[in-house]
Formats: C-alpha cells, structure tokens, sequence
C-alpha cells in the first residue's frame, strides 16, 4: 500500500494519543501536508481515531474479499482525472461503464485521491497585488517582532455589522428528518454598525455608528478621539505616545492628519487582506457566533449585549491571536501573496 497513506495514519495516531479532537487532527494534517498535496477527508480522521480508541495499532489496511482491480482500469480512471479532474464519480463510473462504489475505491484507495470544496477567497490577486501584500505583511511582521512586550501598544480594529436577529445556524434533531432551512438576512433587516479597538491589552474602544448616520472620515475621526481619550485615561502620563494604529485600507480609514494630530502612527495594511485582518479573521467571527440565537428590541439593547461579550474575552485569548497574526503573515509571505486559509 502507499507509503504516503502509513504516515500520515502514523500522524493520526501521534496526534489522537495527544489528545486532539478529530477537528484539531483534521485541520493539523491538511496544514502540513498542503504544499505536498497529501490531504485527507475529516471522515477518514474519524475512522481511524475510532479504530485507535478500539486498541488498533497496525496502520496498513486489512486484507478484503473480493474481485481484484485491474491494474488498466486503475490507469483509464487515472489518465481521466489528470484530464478532467472536475468530473464527478458518477459520470467517471458511466464513461468507464463500472459501478461507482468501484470508482470510488480506487480514487481514494489507489489514487489516494480525496475530494475537496473550492475555497473562497475575497479577490483574485493579480501579480502586483500578491507582491504588495508581501511588501506589507513584511512591514507589518517586523513591527509585531520587535517583542511581546509592545503588543499592548499595537491597536488593531475594523467594522461590522450586527443584526437585531440573530437566529442559530444549527440544532439537535433525531437522525432522518429533513434538515432545518435557515433564511438569508434580507437587506431591510434591522443592524447597527461597531467599529471595534483592541489590542493584547483587551478592548480599547466599542462604538456603535448612530442609526441613520453614514460611516465616513468625519464619523471615524469621532472613533479615533474617543479612543485616544480612553488612552488617557488609562495611562495619563504617557497617553498615546508610542501607540501605533491597524486600522484596513478602507476609505473612512485614510484620517492620516487626526491619527498623527492624536499622537498615534499608523501601521500600513497589506492589500486585500482581510485574510491578514484580526478583528476578521477571529474577533467578528467569535462576537458573531457568540450572538447566534439571540433577539433584540431595541439598537441600545445589542450594543449592550456586544459590549458585554467583548469585554469578556480573557487577555490571553487577545495573545493567542496575536500569535495567530504573526503565523499568518509569515504564510502570506511564504505563498508570494497568496491568500492564508
């Protein structure tokens, strides 16, 4: 069998003796072999976590009953799939007139082949845009290297919107009902705008944009001055000297004057790189998944609910993402640009 499929099931067996749960293994497989193309199904994790717990050791695959493969089958569903790796297996088994459950086998057993979903990226990049999201992130990874200790000074932030409704996304049901359906946010539904400052430290600042109000350079600058009030008032002597500011490339953003008038810096963002973003890439995400199943009457009433869980988040939570960052820049710039999943 392939040499490939032992050591990876070797990683499986190490990291479930570790104590990951099947996610965790999943996710940690497909990151390290991603660049060699020796992915695996998080159902083929589950298989063998269950065969380990059952006291299995052996990692080669038992020997079955049944009809053998021929070895020119195996190399027609080859030179097909190099071809047209897009094909499903049901067309593959009809083209090649043999039953799916056959196909099958030998895609994931021969070929070691698995199936994947198409990633979503946020743009196509072309090459002078991968470049400047290396020149960026760069910048950006040797300011977060300089040392942990300055982190606290390092204030990230961004927008989002929040609906007044926010139904759950899942439930428990009995095995064989129809699945539950789950309705798009319509346009005309009821959301507030908070624009987020946070760094290690905790949260600097939670704003809501007024109801009616536009988010632009005039409301943003009303962001910065309470925030850098804030400032003072947690560290009076030093206000915000030695403060820098993360802030994306949207337009309301580009406030060089107040930021320099506040006595804070601005750290330049790559490029099309929510990717590279932490209030993206974790925070808006964890606040979001936090409010699921919960309803509000009024804009005030959220806004108090966000605070809460926002102000909630332990320190060391604040730490890990920054850590999180620094990894994820470093991949940016390993990829030429490419987008971090």
């Amino acid at each position: 069998m392939s040499e490939v499929k032992v050591e990876i099931r070797a990683v499986i067996r190490y990291l479930f003796k570790k104590g990951l749960t099947n996610a965790a293994i999943f996710q940690e497989i497909n990151t390290m072999y991603h660049s060699e193309g020796k992915a695996i199904s998080l159902s083929a994790v589950k298989y063998w976590t269950k065969e380990f717990s059952s006291g299995r050791e052996s990692l080669v695959d038992e020997a079955r009953a049944g009809r053998p493969r021929l070895p020119d089958l195996v190399e027609k569903v080859r030179s097909t799939m190099e071809e047209n790796p897009y094909i499903s297996q049901k067309k593959l088994a009809g083209a090649l007139s043999v039953h799916p459950a056959t196909i099958h086998r030998i895609l994931t057993e021969d070929l070691n082949l698995v199936r994947v979903n198409f990633r979503w990226i946020p743009y196509t990049l072309c090459p002078a845009q991968k470049e400047a999201r290396v020149t960026k992130a760069t910048s950006l990874l040797q300011t977060l290297s300089e040392g942990q200790r300055n982190w606290t000074n390092i204030i990230t932030g961004d927008e989002t919107w929040i609906y007044l409704d926010n139904p759950r996304e899942f439930m428990w049901q009995h095995p064989g009902l129809e699945r539950p359906t789950r309705q798009k946010q319509q346009i005309g539904s009821e959301k507030v705008m908070i624009t987020v400052m946070w760094s290690t430290a905790g949260i600097q600042s939670v704003s809501m944009l007024p109801v009616g109000a536009s988010f632009n350079k005039e409301y943003f600058e009303t962001v910065l001055d309470e925030l850098a009030a804030k400032i003072h008032m947690r560290r009076p002597v030093l206000g915000t000297n030695g403060v820098r500011l993360h802030i994306d490339n949207a337009r309301p953003h580009l406030v060089h004057d107040k930021i320099e008038q506040l006595g804070m810096k601005r750290l330049e963002h790559p490029p099309y790189s929510p990717d590279l973003a932490p209030s993206d890439f974790f925070l808006f995400g964890f606040l979001k998944t936090s409010l699921q199943g919960s309803s509000f009457g009024t804009p005030e009433e959220l806004f108090g609910q966000i605070s809460k869980i926002l102000h909630g988040i332990e320190k060391d939570v604040f730490l890990r993402v920054y850590h999180e960052w620094i990894s994820r820049l470093r991949m940016c710039i390993d990829r030429g640009g490419g987008y971090v999943y």
